[in-house]
């Protein structure tokens, strides 16, 4: 049986690289210590924030109020980890 498989764009490669980093996060704060964890994470946060924001304006007007409160509270987040890996880091 032969699978015709999704073009990979690079929102796709994208997509997928984020999930990795998402779920590489903990093993490597666990592995090498909290500043990498930390890195990775603030790097995937901040690639998540831009993959969104490129897409905000192609999402139907009942979703904007969601993608809005995404992209505020991945901010937050990003802010945060940014803010323990500068204290990490001291």
């Amino acid at each position: 049986m032969d699978r015709i498989l999704p073009e990979m764009t690079p929102e796709r490669l994208l997509t997928i690289i984020l999930a990795v980093a998402f779920l590489a996060a903990p093993p490597i704060a666990l592995l090498y210590g909290p500043g990498p964890g930390l890195f990775v994470l603030a790097g995937a946060l901040a690639a998540t924030i831009g993959l969104a924001w490129s897409v905000r304006s192609h999402v139907p007007a009942h979703t904007q109020q969601r993608l809005q409160t995404m992209l505020v509270l991945n901010g937050a987040l990003l802010v945060a980890a940014v803010i323990a890996l500068v204290l990490i880091a001291l």
